[in-house]
């Protein structure tokens, strides 16, 4: 089983997409998008502590979770316990049994799909996102180190995830889910994108 985070940038492209993955055996994680977007600015109006912030960002995730679940059919489950795939998770349930995290915005649903393909045992895990992966000087990498990504500017992953991948000993591929041919190369582990070696 793949953990797949479906990144909330692809909203618009989430019915094609999920109709790839439900021929495969993932995990979707969902991540927050637009909904998680209404949170960072309620922040910033209202001043809203950084742990209210988390809970409601994680929140969002369910949210985009039920979007993807109707949009394909594929159903969502609050727990990994019995969970089927393909599936989506809908992590609120499980973060507010067991809550690794600092609450801060260095944290998004890339880091919370990473602790999740940990908790699941996962053989792989994707994130999903709007772009092709991640880019050096304008220039698309097949492959960097945790490490190496650790030290770029801003990425199109958050910057708590590199860390995560270090500690867990994982690697992450990081594929723009609008390129259907990109994902399905990605779930057949075939090359496609970027792959993070944590490992």
């Amino acid at each position: 089983m793949d953990v797949v985070k479906v990144g909330g940038s692809i909203l618009g492209h989430a019915r094609e997409v999920m109709a790839v993955l439900a021929a495969y055996d993932v995990l979707v994680v969902p991540g927050g998008g637009a909904f998680a977007d209404a949170v960072r600015r309620i922040q910033r109006k209202t001043g809203l502590d950084d742990t209210a912030a988390h809970k409601m960002a994680i929140l969002a995730m369910d949210q985009y979770g039920h979007f993807l679940s109707d949009v394909s059919g594929i159903p969502a489950y609050e727990s990994l316990d019995g969970i089927r795939t393909p599936g989506i998770l809908l992590p609120s349930a499980l973060l507010k049994a067991s809550d690794p995290f600092t609450p801060s915005w260095d944290v998004t649903s890339d880091t919370i799909a990473c602790y999740i393909a940990k908790m699941a045992d996962a053989d792989g895990f994707i994130i999903l996102t709007d772009v092709d992966g991640i880019f050096i000087d304008g220039r698309l990498v097949d492959e960097i180190s945790a490490t190496e990504l650790q030290n770029l500017p801003e990425t199109c992953v958050d910057t708590a995830l590199p860390g995560y991948l270090l500690e867990y000993k994982m690697d992450c591929r990081i594929v723009n889910g609008k390129d259907k041919n990109a994902v399905e190369r990605a779930l057949n582990g075939e090359p496609a994108g970027t792959i993070v070696r944590g490992k």
